[in-house]
């Protein structure tokens, strides 16, 4: 099996599913990060662009190291000291990385979920705390934001399904699969 060209094929095929991905959003990230940048220096028309195309053929530029990074943590591929002890476990064992060819993407998943699920509101916790003693807030409002939507999705899910509730039925003035704002009902 080992070795086998099929086998071979399949694992070039997701490697080079993974690096157009990467290379997408790089492209798109810098660009972006570059734009925003030379905006944010005031600068319009023709110095912009230059400015722009500055800062992407700079290879070692902070723009073009952010849109790195976040190419790689959105492909899931962000290393972890976890990730790099389960896969040196993982290679003691042998013929281990046949078994668990897959330490690094599915360990970045299970984080990026317990983020973005109220579990994370520990975590939120601990960074509002260290913002509140460092003065830097840049990076908690994204993540209030996923806790905002997490939390909604909980109690949403949470809620009665049950086909008498009289948030369900309507009943006591209530209208299913509606919105009530200023007084005014509005159905979706």
């Amino acid at each position: 099996l080992v070795g086998e060209p099929e086998l071979v094929d399949h694992f070039r095929g997701m490697a080079a599913a993974d690096d157009f991905a990467k290379w997408q959003v790089y492209e798109m990230e810098r660009a972006s990060l570059a734009y925003r940048q030379a905006v944010g220096e005031k600068l319009k028309g023709e110095v912009l662009t230059d400015r722009m195309r500055q800062l992407l053929d700079d290879p070692g530029s902070e723009v073009n190291q952010r849109a790195t990074d976040t190419a790689i943590r959105l492909a899931f591929q962000e290393s972890t000291k976890f990730g790099k002890k389960m896969q040196e476990l993982r290679n003691l064992i042998p013929g281990g990385r046949y078994v668990l060819p897959f330490i690094t993407t599915p360990f970045n998943i299970l984080k990026t979920g317990i983020r973005k699920s109220p579990f994370g509101s520990i975590k939120l916790a601990e960074q509002v705390l260290k913002a509140s003693q460092t003065g830097d807030w840049s990076h908690i409002h994204p993540r209030v934001a996923e806790q905002v939507l997490a939390w909604g999705a909980a109690l949403a899910l949470a809620y009665s399904n049950d086909p008498a509730d009289p948030w369900i039925t309507g009943a006591g003035g209530n209208r299913p699969y509606s919105i009530k704002i200023g007084g005014q009902w509005y159905t979706y």
